[in-house]
């Protein structure tokens, strides 16, 4: 007899030192379908399956003067909303502290906020074209550098 044919462990599949087998142990796995199906075959024309479909985001290029003008407004708003109240819970700022309300209604506070916005909007879009020679660009423009909150404060004291 030889080492293999007498060696009852290597008949049975496992693998001795130094012995190599030549069926190595493979996993079989169940096939997840009844039916098995090659997913690289391409299938007729009448057998399109979508599964889900997605909206793709719209791409419409907002106008730059709009973009500047709203980024004027949202920094006007935002330090407007330091002297207006909408309800009792909207009383405090950022910081937990009291506001000092000088705002008293919606209605002020929209012709505040439409007023300071047009100002701003002249002054920057003036400023911005002065130094660069055109409108272009002004989308980018840092509207904080123009005193936005100085003005309103001063407005207010």
């Amino acid at each position: 007899l030889g080492f293999k044919e007498g060696n009852s462990k290597a008949s049975k599949g496992v693998q001795v030192l130094g012995d190599s087998i030549s069926d190595p142990a493979v996993k079989k796995e169940k096939p997840s379908a009844p039916q098995m199906q090659d997913l690289l075959e391409r299938r007729s024309s009448g057998e399109v399956v979508v599964e889900f479909a997605v909206k793709a985001p719209p791409q419409a290029q907002q106008n730059p003067m709009f973009i500047f003008k709203l980024k004027v407004t949202d920094r006007v708003k935002k330090y407007l909303l330091n002297y207006y109240a909408k309800d009792t819970s909207d009383m405090k700022d950022k910081h937990g502290n009291l506001k000092v309300i000088k705002i008293k209604s919606q209605k002020e506070f929209e012709s505040y906020c439409k007023t300071f916005s047009k100002k701003f909007q002249a002054g920057i879009y003036e400023a911005y074209t002065s130094i660069n020679g055109s409108d272009e660009g002004i989308e980018n423009v840092d509207v904080n550098q123009y005193g936005i909150d100085h003005d309103i404060e001063k407005f207010f004291s």
